[in-house]
Parts: C-alpha cells; sequence; structure tokens
C-alpha cells in the first residue's frame, strides 16, 4: 500500500468506529478500551438473536462498523498500521514491524459471529491477538 493509501484506510476505519459510537453507544460505555469489547460482543450476539438474517446491507454495514471499532480498540492499545488483505478483501491491523509482525483480521470473525449462534466472542479473538503480540519475538509472523 502506498502511504496515501494506508492514510485513507485508517480514516475510513476511525471514521467507521466513531461511527459505531454515535449510533450504537446508548450507555456511554464505548471508549476504546479492551472492557468496551464486551459491550461489543453483546451487540453482536443481539444483532444475531434478533437481527435480519436477509438484510445483506445492514449486516456488512454492521460487520464494518464493529470490525473498525475492534480494530481501532487493538491499534490503540498495540499500536501498528493499517493493511488491507486482498485474500480476505478486509482490512487488518498489522503490529510488531519491523521486529515481529502479528496482524489481526476481525471483519470475518464479526460476520461469522453474526451469522453462527456458538462462533467464538469477539473478546476470544481480540485475547488471542494480545497474548501473540506480548508473547512476540523477533522473526514471528502470524495472523490472527
Amino acid at each position: 500500500m502506498t502511504p496515501e493509501e494506508q492514510q485513507k484506510l485508517a480514516l475510513e476505519i476511525y471514521t467507521n468506529a466513531q461511527k459505531y459510537i454515535e449510533d450504537f453507544d446508548v450507555e456511554g460505555q464505548l471508549n476504546y478500551s479492551e472492557n468496551s469489547l464486551l459491550n461489543v460482543d453483546w451487540f453482536v450476539d443481539d444483532q444475531y438473536q434478533f437481527g435480519d438474517p436477509l438484510n445483506a446491507e445492514y449486516n456488512n454495514e454492521i460487520i464494518e462498523l464493529v470490525g473498525s471499532y475492534v480494530l481501532e480498540v487493538a491499534r490503540r492499545i498495540y499500536g501498528g498500521n493499517y493493511s488491507w488483505n486482498e485474500e480476505k478483501t478486509e482490512p487488518i491491523l498489522i503490529t510488531g514491524q519491523p521486529e515481529f509482525e502479528i496482524s489481526l483480521s476481525i471483519y470475518d470473525k464479526v460476520r461469522t459471529r453474526l451469522e453462527t449462534e456458538h462462533s467464538e466472542n469477539i473478546i476470544y479473538y481480540f485475547n488471542l491477538f494480545a497474548e501473540k503480540v506480548k508473547a512476540a519475538k523477533a522473526g514471528d509472523k502470524e495472523m490472527i
């Protein structure tokens, strides 16, 4: 990615994260903290239980907003840069460069959580990412 493309992607993710807060933070709990991800997971679970699985446009918007919020929480806590993953056709967060490279890909996991009753929750993936970042050694490369 060029620096301009990376900057544009970062702005898009930040804007989507802010929109998620503006649209769905009724209790003032979405503050980009790790603890706020519990509310995010409850929200996604509610969307699974009470949402409209046939409304693809709405579901795609939820995936983008929630995914962006989770990526922004991870970036604020662990640093890193956003990039576009061509294979998954979604943005990812890459942290630890140049020493190591631990990446978080969350949009596909949000989609699975919206569509599947017994999928892993968002916090599980975030914690897995956090553990990998904290334990990373020079040369490690992994995508969560």
